[in-house]
């Protein structure tokens, strides 16, 4: 299973990775609160209205006072900002007019410098992750494979893409990867075997006659 972590900040603001996620921040961090973030972290910002918390993120800037929040940034393409509580302002780097600010349960998607904000988000759901719990909302298997790839440091492959683009509906609270896989096999009637216990292939389960 990939390793997940929570970091101190010399302001005493908590920050829990998640697998192959890694933050960087200068020496004068209490001076000006500016980290680069990349892969997934979840922030628990100490307030500081005279120095706000900023977070770099690929290709957006997320900026906060004290509240606490989710950033996704595992695809370079792409940036996921989730509240939990408190409010939030996320930008584009790279065209700063194009920012919105988010309160608790919104979320915003940056898809190439465009955001797509989604209200009413579950936020308890976009956290769980902290508390090694996978939830998956009509998620599409492609997907949910990115996600076992980076939680359990594993190779998933498909052999069709149809396969690919079917979803799935579920949640696994400190599964092994076997027993998540096995689940997802018996829901969707795929065959799923492991090449090596961490290259696994996905294919069509074949009807018999």
């Amino acid at each position: 299973m990939g390793e997940r972590r929570e970091v101190l900040l010399p302001d005493s603001s908590r920050v829990f990775l998640n697998s192959n996620s890694s933050i960087t921040y200068h020496d004068n961090f209490t001076d000006e609160r500016h980290i680069t973030l990349t892969g997934e972290a979840f922030f628990k910002v100490t307030k500081n209205l005279k120095k706000p918390f900023i977070i770099s993120s690929n290709n957006t800037e997320t900026k906060v006072l004290g509240t606490s929040f989710n950033i996704n940034a595992t695809n370079n393409n792409k940036t996921i900002v989730s509240v939990n509580t408190g409010k939030v302002l996320v930008r584009s780097k790279v065209s700063p007019k194009n920012k919105v600010i988010l309160t608790k349960n919104q979320q915003v998607t940056f898809l190439n410098q465009t955001p797509i904000i989604l209200n009413n988000t579950n936020s308890d759901d976009l956290i769980a992750w902290t508390k090694n719990i996978i939830v998956l909302n009509n998620e599409t298997l492609e997907n949910t494979a990115k996600i076992l790839e980076n939680w359990y440091n594993v190779s998933i492959e498909f052999k069709d893409k149809k396969t690919k683009q079917e979803t799935i509906t579920g949640k696994f609270n400190n599964e092994t990867l076997k027993n998540v896989m096995t689940s997802i096999e018996l829901l969707k009637d795929l065959k799923i075997d492991y090449l090596t216990p961490n290259h696994i292939i996905i294919r069509k389960n074949q009807k018999k006659n």
